[in-house]
């Protein structure tokens, strides 16, 4: 969250010359599908999603972006799952947490404040706001002048048209 909130702070915050680039974004692939297990697995999964997008050019970390844009085609796997799953009359599934069973303490808090609460709460969440489907679309506008011409080619080859294809057909859709 801290990474989507303010971009330049993922260079001061990970030592990636310890750990390696390529590592760093094989990781962030696990953690999405690992995300999908729970009732909350779709939010997190737009999370590590979201995170995965960052990493895209203009991003500070040019290692990354390139590691990025070379596993294009399984993150671009990973975004129309999200894509076709989220449902954006909501901005997400999130399911509400709820305690049941008589041994748990109850607080005496009518319905109503607690939906303001929880609304408050979801408004300040950058992954509950934050629209997709918009995310990638502006992404994928910009990569052409990003990349310049020779280094998008490799990108698009490296992709592959049915992909693309794919993902627009799931940008207009949503």
């Amino acid at each position: 969250r801290i990474s989507l909130a303010s971009p330049s702070m993922l260079q001061s915050l990970l030592p990636l010359k310890d750990f390696g680039e390529e590592e760093f974004i094989s990781l962030l692939l696990l953690k999405f599908e690992v995300a999908g297990n729970g009732a909350h697995g779709l939010f997190f999964q737009k999370l590590w999603a979201l995170f995965l997008l960052s990493l895209y050019p203009p991003c500070n970390l040019t290692s990354c972006s390139n590691i990025v844009l070379g596993k294009s085609n399984s993150i671009f796997q990973k975004f129309l799952y999200v894509l076709s799953n989220v449902d954006n009359s909501l901005a997400t599934n999130v399911l509400s947490y709820e305690v049941c069973g008589e041994e748990e303490e109850t607080v005496d808090i009518c319905a109503e404040n607690y939906e303001a609460l929880l609304q408050e709460q979801r408004m300040k969440d950058i992954v509950f706001v934050a629209s997709f489907q918009e995310s990638v679309s502006a992404i994928m506008n910009r990569l052409p002048t990003e990349l310049g011409g020779q280094k998008y080619e490799q990108f698009l080859g490296i992709v592959g048209s049915d992909m693309l294809r794919q993902l627009e057909q799931a940008l207009t859709i949503n």
